[in-house]
């Protein structure tokens, strides 16, 4: 199929978070509580008011300076929650209760698909392009994929990297470099889609690859010349 608006662009790399999967605005506590009534544990909210932020002193302490990989485990993560219910004093099974927090967690920061996203990367990869993924994100590679195959999507991409296993962090440009080398494809041949204008749009443009800026209620920050999208159903019609 003949594509008239970019006929060199062969692959399309989308971030994740705020892009593919909506992204939590609210106060991460909530998360915490919410989550602790799902499994049925009934304790006041005031008293855990700062829980997220003592998990993140607990990881920076004891597990941030683990090799890349191996800091963000499920059983890292799970350790971290035992020490916050510990020192919050939540009462139950502090075991079982942990790792459930480490595993629903993220399903809470990121609660679903944006409505057009199955659509689109249908839609994408009927007119030929090869589809990846490209995340700043603690979860490795594989731990990622098998995130998007529950969501139901992850059969359309080719790559999934993430910051955590590529080594290098958005916004650095050598995270879509090596995109772009596992792809087998020249940056020039490659755009990337994405919420943020720093480290999606700007950086993956610092790497050679066309930067498309999705800005869903039109409050990001832009630049002359750039390619901005309110909705991922616009790049069928704007790359086909």
């Amino acid at each position: 199929m003949t594509r008239s608006h970019h006929p060199q662009i062969q692959a399309v790399l989308l971030d994740h978070g705020g892009t593919l999967v909506t992204d939590w605005n609210g106060d991460p506590d909530e998360i915490f509580h919410s989550l602790l009534g799902a499994e049925g544990v009934q304790f006041e909210r005031s008293k855990l008011k700062g829980c997220s932020e003592y998990f993140q002193l607990v990881w920076a302490e004891k597990y941030s300076h683990y090799p890349r990989g191996e800091r963000w485990t499920l059983e890292v993560r799970t350790a971290c929650n035992r020490e916050v219910l510990e020192h919050f004093g939540v009462p139950g099974n502090r075991d079982a209760l942990a790792r459930a927090l480490a595993e629903k967690f993220e399903w809470k920061v990121h609660q679903g698909l944006f409505p057009e996203v199955k659509p689109t990367l249908e839609a994408l990869r009927t007119l030929g392009f090869t589809l990846g993924v490209v995340s700043q994100h603690l979860f490795t590679s594989a731990d990622l994929k098998k995130e998007l195959d529950q969501r139901g999507i992850g059969n359309y991409f080719r790559l999934v990297l993430t910051s955590e296993s590529a080594g290098f962090d958005k916004p650095d440009p050598e995270i879509y470099r090596k995109a772009t080398q596992l792809l087998g494809v020249k940056p020039s041949q490659v755009c990337h889609v994405g919420n943020s204008l720093v480290n999606d749009t700007l950086a993956a443009q610092q790497a050679g690859l066309y930067g498309i800026l999705v800005d869903r209620d039109g409050t990001q920050p832009t630049v002359p010349g750039l390619t901005v999208i309110r909705s991922l159903a616009e790049l069928p019609t704007l790359l086909a």
